[in-house]
């Protein structure tokens, strides 16, 4: 553990910070304060990167903190431009196994047909 924290450590920048904020599978503050606890306890961290670890979690939570208020202050799409953004937005693409036949940007419909041909 106490290798992974030196890693977490000198891997500390906006960088870093800014990808361990939006890994929300990985990433947890309570088990970074339950490390600290433990390198605490057994002397494996001096007070000094313990201090900074803890640090780098508070960045990382300030970070989400200002991302959610940034996506809050941006609100939702209207309706009048949900409908034109997803048309031209989504598109759909297929890869059919056997006759490797790739389809992109294609309307539902086609996807549909193409999908009963192969049955």
């Amino acid at each position: 553990m106490s290798d992974i924290i030196s890693i977490y450590l000198h891997l500390d920048g906006p960088t870093f910070v800014s990808a361990l904020a939006r890994d929300n599978r990985s990433f947890s503050a309570k088990i970074f304060h339950k490390a600290c606890s433990i390198l605490q306890g057994r002397n494996l961290k001096s007070p000094d990167e313990i201090a900074k670890l803890n640090r780098l979690v508070q960045k990382v939570q300030d970070v989400r903190q200002q991302e959610a208020e940034d996506e809050e202050e941006l609100g939702e799409i209207p309706e009048e431009f949900l409908g034109t953004l997803l048309l031209h937005l989504s598109f759909f693409i297929i890869v059919d196994g056997s006759s490797r036949v790739l389809l992109f940007g294609c309307s539902p419909t086609r996807v549909a047909t193409f999908l009963l041909r192969q049955l």
